[in-house]
């Protein structure tokens, strides 16, 4: 599962958003300036990521908990309730 995963910015879809999941458990946020990714741990079809939310002069923590509702070798599916999230993996250049 570790790689630099992205999809299209909402309303800008010439845009990339995504995370970054590295083999030691660390995560990072690519081009989402509120959300710090820190942590992720895979458990079964879960993925959970944690960090820390940045806005309106406050900074909180969370752990998001999403479905992997489906992973082959370039395209992760992660669900959150009605939400569906479709992610490419970026190939190494």
């Amino acid at each position: 599962m570790e790689g630099q995963w992205m999809q299209p910015v909402p309303g800008l879809p010439h845009l990339q958003q995504g995370f970054i999941l590295g083999a030691d458990g660390k995560a990072e946020s690519v081009n989402m300036s509120t959300l710090r990714y820190e942590t992720w741990h895979r458990q079964g079809d879960t993925l959970v990521l944690t960090g820390q939310s940045i806005g309106n002069h406050q900074t909180v923590s969370f752990s998001d908990t999403l479905r992997i509702h489906s992973l082959i070798a370039d395209s992760l599916v992660l669900q959150k309730r009605n939400l569906r999230m479709e992610f490419t993996r970026k190939m190494n250049q």
